[in-house]
């Protein structure tokens, strides 16, 4: 059995992405290998700059692009520093998800990595199909209407007001802009219903919308979830979310969650993904229902969640279940959650005043015991560029709170 030692030095971590995921995740292979890591990225963003735990960046602004992603992954296999070392790749992005699914044979066996096979990428990221595997395998999930661009005028609301209304295709969605853009909107009437679909279908996106019934409440939480390259599921960590991104184009994201515990739900996703055959990590995003009494589920994504390190925070590193399941065919070790664990990415005075009431009490005794996980700046990524770019990072945090909060899935249009 290789030491750490030589296994570190058998591979070069390469990640997708340069937001708050991708800094988790080339921490975590800090951390777990004392790697540091190469990230390939449209543009560099601010949480993946001056760290200690990037080697190189690489920055395409067509990365995208099949052709352009296969050359730039080339150019690094041919690169003689890397000679006789694999490549781990882990996509911090939804279109870098896509792109490994679909390329996956162009791509094996000089680059390692873990994913489904395309057609099932397809069906999963699709919220229609998504929603009928769903069905199929008993999961709850809202009542969901389908429009598209040539019935969205004549087709009738089945659903009542307020509604939420999504693209089918987020990927596509990303790649259109226009002005009120959201990540979902919140339509509180016929008028603000009618602006949006206009907005969306005035742009160059031309995929289906999903209209969903809005679930009232604030209990909302996440599975963390690993299959191996078997389709064994490795772990489905439930994780409660304490306080969302207010901005408009982070709806549905988390800037603190308490690590917990929830049998039943971990155990029901775990079934869906042995079920299907599933192959790499997966994120599952839900809410509780008051009117069903349980959890329903609105996407899942392909790809380690924006806070995937929850798995690192939990004690489960989150980079050691792919890296041992692709270069060492083995699982790892689960190290059970014995306490409930706070993990967040803000400031804790902002926490604690936009946090949802009922859960005060909780997170004031997780961060009064220091039973608490930050993202951001651990003592091994000190630096003074990265202690300047920190307290900036988190200044901006009380602008878009108090800029958004409350009003992000509202329209402006």
């Amino acid at each position: 059995m290789k030491s750490m030692a030589q296994l570190a030095s058998s591979f070069v971590p390469i990640i997708f992405g340069s937001d708050i995921n991708a800094y988790g995740i080339t921490r975590s292979f800090n951390e777990a290998y004392g790697l540091q890591s190469v990230v390939i990225s449209k543009l560099l963003l601010g949480p993946c700059r001056n760290t200690k735990f990037i080697s190189r960046v690489i920055t395409k602004s067509d990365i995208e692009e099949e052709n352009v992603f296969l050359e730039v992954l080339d150019s690094l296999a041919s690169d003689e520093q890397y000679d006789g070392r694999s490549f781990v790749l882990v996509p911090c992005g939804d279109s870098y998800s896509e792109l490994i699914s679909k390329l996956r044979n162009d791509l094996s066996p000089r680059f390692k990595f873990n994913t489904i096979d395309y057609e099932l990428h397809k069906k999963l990221n699709r919220k229609k199909t998504f929603y009928e595997i769903c069905d199929e395998h008993g999961i709850p999930r809202p009542e969901t209407q389908i429009l598209n661009k040539n019935n969205y005028l004549t087709e009738q609301l089945a659903l009542e007001f307020p509604v939420i209304i999504k693209p089918a295709n987020s990927i596509l969605y990303w790649q259109t802009s226009f002005p009120g853009k959201r990540k979902v909107f919140l339509a509180r009437d016929k008028s603000e219903y009618d602006k949006i679909l206009n907005a969306v279908y005035n742009s160059t996106y031309d995929d289906e919308l999903i209209l969903q019934e809005y679930i009232t409440g604030e209990d909302e939480a996440e599975i963390h979830a690993y299959s191996n390259q078997k389709g064994e599921v490795q772990i489905a960590q439930f994780d409660r979310m304490v306080l969302g991104s207010p901005t408009p184009d982070g709806i549905g994201s988390h800037t603190a969650e308490i690590i917990t515990k929830n049998p039943e739900i971990s155990e029901r996703f775990t079934k869906l993904l042995k079920a299907l055959k599933y192959r790499g990590y997966s994120n599952f995003d839900l809410k509780y229902d008051p009117k069903r009494k349980d959890w329903v589920t609105f996407e899942v994504n392909l790809r380690p969640a924006r806070c995937s390190f929850a798995l690192s925070a939990a004690g489960n590193d989150v980079v050691k279940f792919l890296v041992e399941d692709v270069l060492h065919n083995r699982d790892i070790e689960i190290v059970p959650l014995e306490n409930d664990i706070l993990y967040t990415i803000i400031p804790d005075n902002l926490l604690r005043k936009y946090i949802h009431p009922p859960l005060l009490d909780e997170v004031n005794q997780l961060l009064d015991e220091n039973r608490v996980v930050r993202h951001y700046l651990p003592k091994s990524d000190y630096s003074i560029r990265r202690v300047i770019d920190h307290l900036r990072n988190q200044h901006a945090y009380y602008g878009k709170f108090r800029k958004y909060f409350g009003k992000s899935m509202y329209t402006d249009l």
